[in-house]
């Protein structure tokens, strides 16, 4: 991407921007994410799931996102085959932020 858009980095979406409010489609305040439970080092492969505020990073031009990125997983999740051993959204907010990030786009 960032030969693609030199000029235009990855930066954060906000979590206050219209991709993440219930105008646009679900309200997605905060968010359940799947993480390697690191507090327990004697559990082979446990993950904690925790409530935190959506993060997805993308490329703006001209005031609107024209890529959007997860670094945490969305696909596996979609598809209800969330992996133990990768960060990543739960299976209901996987979709939510993929029909808000459809719908933004959309709607451009």
């Amino acid at each position: 991407m960032e030969q693609l858009f030199p000029d235009n980095p990855l930066k954060r979406i906000p979590p206050d921007h219209e991709m993440f409010s219930g105008k646009l489609g679900y309200d997605l305040k905060t968010v359940k994410r799947r993480e390697p439970d690191v507090d327990n080092p004697h559990a082979a492969m446990a993950v904690s799931v925790r409530t935190v505020e959506p993060f997805l990073e993308g490329i703006e031009v001209d005031g609107r996102y024209i890529v959007v990125y997860s670094k945490y997983d969305i696909s596996c999740a979609l598809e209800r085959q969330a992996s133990v051993a990768c960060t990543g959204y739960v299976h209901e907010d996987a979709v939510k932020i993929g029909v808000n990030v459809i719908l933004y786009f959309m709607n451009q």
